[in-house]
């Protein structure tokens, strides 16, 4: 197996094409013909367009030789010597659009409302939607012929080739091909454009207030922002930091998972996807069912002391069991497609710096980091990854008829918030049996007129006097609710 992989590093965020066309003998194939071709002789291929970064893959058996040198020659072709024709332009901006358009516009408008938020918060120079579609729809074929040739140039490119090959012959053909790509007159420092896309995140909380003429409800997301440990690793150090995080996340959305039958005060989802996955957050919601300034700040400090607890008082067998799962699954991310692992770790090198080690010793590697993590490690990434009171995003949405609230009353409350004493949260096992817990009377058995338990396990008791009682266990449960 054989993966090609070409990155050509584009540093301008607001470019939204896939270059999709290559020059061979004076004729041009467009994306589908030339994907059908490869197919057709046993192989993939794909495309895509990062922040940073324009990739193209192909892939195909060794024993395809042709094919092989084919896909060098396409490769070749992307690298420097795309046919823009005006036609083929028009209908990728089309496409483009069309992928811009949207079904559900209030879903959209609430998930870009968090994204610029979050990511102006953090310094970050990402894309914005109604720039990228005027530059769409205005477009300018001289500057775009203009950046195409300013990037896309040999220092800014690699060819990655990973698989079961002979190194010798294909250097030798990669050379061949390669070695004429232009360097531009006077070309462009990239590292301004890397400056620009890294985050800066300087401590400080941000408010903000959105009016939600869809869903009224007065409601407060909060997100506690701190960099990705995942983003760029390149030590040891790096890795371990990464892995902390995931044994905490593991932890908090284990803890998460058995208070949700309880209706919890507030939800919890982290996420690494904002600012090119540079940051990693924990947003915090909840709701206001109140309307009284003094009902929503005592349903504040409720529901975050509440979150502070959950974010606190980790346990050994807690810790135990976190480690397995993300050893588990960690081993199974590095030692998936090995070949496209490898190649797309090279290319994560090469536009980032990210260290790229063989999937065996990257997983003893982490085996032996999740051995050293203690619950101290554990603790410290608690207080790092929670604390709202640095490097946090509020946002508050209401109806434009419900009194808002304003940055001195959130940062006022927050404030009275970290002067509580906060319990630590105590996990606590599931009830299998009612008399575990209340001792049952067993003196009125005259009482019960039949029970009778069918396939599923319910159990139906009849008692003399009419009452019907019906009972059902639920597994994994510390919770019982009665239904009368």
């Amino acid at each position: 197996m054989v993966l090609l992989i070409i990155s050509d590093t584009i540093l301008n965020p607001q470019v939204k094409f896939i270059f999709k066309w290559w020059s061979k003998q004076g004729g041009i194939f467009c994306f589908p013909e030339l994907r059908k071709y490869i197919q057709n002789h046993g192989g993939n291929n794909n495309a895509g367009t990062a922040d940073l970064f324009t990739y193209y893959w192909a892939k195909s058996s060794t024993e395809n030789r042709e094919l092989l040198k084919n896909s060098l020659r396409i490769i070749r072709g992307w690298a420097q010597g795309i046919d823009l024709d005006q036609t083929s332009i028009d209908v990728e901006r089309g496409a483009v659009l069309g992928e811009i358009r949207t079904d559900n516009p209030y879903r959209d408008w609430i998930s870009d409302t968090k994204r610029a938020t979050v990511e102006y918060g953090s310094g970050y120079q990402g894309k914005d939607k109604r720039e990228m579609i005027a530059n769409i729809r205005h477009f300018n074929r001289d500057a775009f012929i203009r950046f195409y040739k300013e990037w896309y140039r040999p220092d800014l490119e690699a060819a990655i080739i990973v698989g079961d090959i002979d190194v010798d012959s294909l250097e030798t053909e990669i050379k061949s091909l390669f070695s004429d790509l232009e360097m531009p007159k006077n070309p462009k420092d990239p590292g301004l454009a890397m400056l620009e896309h890294t985050i800066k995140l300087d401590g400080k909380n941000q408010f903000k207030v959105e009016v939600d003429t869809v869903n009224p409800k007065p409601r407060l997301s909060i997100f506690s922002k701190r960099p990705h440990p995942g983003y760029s690793p390149k030590t040891q150090e790096d890795f371990k930091n990464l892995l902390v995080q995931k044994v905490y996340q593991e932890i908090l959305l284990t803890r998460m998972g058995t208070i949700k039958q309880y209706h919890p005060l507030f939800t919890l989802a982290p996420n690494h996807q904002y600012a090119d996955r540079q940051l990693y957050t924990l947003e915090v919601s909840m709701n206001f069912n109140e309307h009284t300034p003094l009902k929503k700040k005592q349903a504040f400090l409720k529901s975050m002391a509440a979150f502070r607890s959950v974010n606190s008082g980790f346990t050994a067998k807690e810790l135990k069991t976190a480690k397995e799962m993300v050893r588990k699954a960690y081993s199974e991310d590095v030692s998936g497609n090995t070949n496209k692992l490898l190649a797309e770790k090279y290319r994560n090198h090469f536009v980032l710096g990210t260290v790229a080690l063989p999937p065996k010793q990257e997983k003893q590697m982490g085996n032996d980091l999740l051995d050293k993590i203690n619950l101290s490690d554990v603790n410290r990434a608690a207080t790092h990854y929670g604390d709202l009171r640095s490097n946090t995003d509020f946002i508050y949405y209401s109806g434009s008829d419900i009194e808002t609230l304003d940055s001195m009353t959130i940062w006022s409350w927050l404030k009275e918030l970290y002067s509580m004493e906060v319990e630590p949260f105590s996990p606590k096992p599931a009830i299998t049996s009612l008399r575990d817990v209340v001792e049952v009377p067993n003196k009125y058995m005259d009482a019960v007129k039949n029970i009778t338990e069918n396939q599923i396990g319910v159990t139906t008791v009849e008692l003399s006097n009419g009452v019907k009682l019906v009972l059902k266990p639920t597994a994994n449960s510390n919770l019982i609710k009665i239904h009368a």
